[in-house]
């Protein structure tokens, strides 16, 4: 999760200096351009588009920049948050499956999210206090997810286990 909201942190500034950190890439894909003997160029522009955007400019930079970087950048932005951070809550309470001195609470955020999943499972609070108690009695204590599933047998804990 930290990661995630670096990275997003990163981009929103990336994306608030477009216009500087586009002319770099666009300098480096001209040089490239240059080698093979390519013009950079914008496409047939129309004054009425409605299948791709219409940028009005006569500058290949503007019109890449507008067109193609700045919509790239704000879809990633929208797809991280999206993905990781919309959910916070959720992917934080998985800790809850590992960790000794969880609540219960916490883990009931978990259930509710995964009620499909759980195929109805009415048990599923009971079988995380279970698991809880199994947790405490462990000498070595798993420290992450794939040590608890390691340890987590399907026949006995099976919506823990899911």
């Amino acid at each position: 999760m930290d990661l995630a909201q670096d990275t997003l942190t990163e981009l929103e500034d990336y994306r608030k200096h477009a216009q500087k950190n586009f002319k770099e890439i666009f300098s480096a894909a001209e040089k490239i351009a240059d080698k093979f003997n390519v013009t950079m160029s914008i496409p047939r522009i129309s004054k009425k588009q409605v299948h791709r955007i219409n940028v009005q400019t006569n500058n290949p930079e503007d019109y890449f920049r507008i067109s193609v970087f700045i919509p790239f950048l704000d879809f990633f932005i929208s797809q991280l948050k999206f993905r990781f951070l919309d959910h916070v809550d959720i992917l934080s309470s998985l800790h809850s499956l590992f960790d000794k001195i969880s609540t219960t609470e916490e883990f009931k955020k978990l259930a509710e999210f995964y009620e499909e999943d759980l195929n109805g499972n009415n048990s599923i609070l009971e079988e995380f206090q279970l698991w809880q108690r199994k947790l405490k009695k462990l000498e070595i204590k798993p420290k992450n997810s794939i040590d608890a599933l390691k340890l987590c047998n399907a026949d006995i804990y099976p919506g823990i286990n899911k």
